[in-house]
């Protein structure tokens, strides 16, 4: 679960390593964000390779979409956690563009299968669909 002031890790190429969440928006008061969920959040370390280059900069305010929690998803295969919480880095002002060209990693079933328009041009940037 992710909620205020969580740490995440950035599993793209926009050249931000790790963000902070700001906000979970969607609903009166919503505390907790899942895979599959979209954040407001601010940046707070850069990959060293990307400094230069990087497509954004320390402490911007951006939107992103959770793909990996380290709390277990249960499904009738089994439970599928993993060692750390992740997310993919979203244009602030439209939702369905994505900063980076690359995801790093698979995506689990449970994200892919959704029906948002984001989710969709996820699975097709990322290495492949888990359980």
């Amino acid at each position: 679960m992710i909620q205020k002031g969580s740490r995440i890790k950035v599993v793209d190429n926009s050249g931000a390593k790790i963000i902070s969440c700001i906000s979970v928006p969607k609903g009166y008061k919503r505390r907790y964000a899942s895979s599959g969920d979209i954040i407001v959040a601010s940046v707070k370390a850069l990959r060293n390779k990307f400094k230069k280059k990087s497509k954004v900069k320390k402490g911007d305010i951006i939107c992103a979409i959770i793909i990996r929690l380290i709390n277990p998803i249960f499904n009738k295969t089994g439970t599928l956690g993993f060692k750390s919480n992740s997310a993919v880095l979203l244009n602030r002002q439209n939702k369905i563009k994505f900063i980076g060209t690359r995801i790093f990693g698979g995506i689990p079933k449970a994200v892919a299968i959704q029906k948002h328009l984001s989710t969709l041009k996820l699975v097709t940037l990322s290495a492949g669909i888990l359980r």
